[in-house]
């Protein structure tokens, strides 16, 4: 029985491959796509919230 494993990319293929639109990474040789979760976006708006309150208060 023969397995096959699949090739690991470099960080130059990386580069290479990696899709113009959106952020990516590199995992385990693998090229994947880094998305938002919901604790960022209520963090983003807690963090816009705090600053135009002290802006308007200053």
């Amino acid at each position: 029985m023969k397995t096959y494993t699949k090739q690991q990319l470099t960080f130059e293929q990386f580069l290479e491959q990696c899709p113009e639109e959106g952020l990516y990474e590199l995992v385990d040789g693998e090229i994947a796509q880094v998305r938002a979760t919901r604790n960022h976006d209520v963090n983003q708006n807690v963090l816009k919230w705090l600053t135009f309150s002290l802006l308007t208060v200053l």
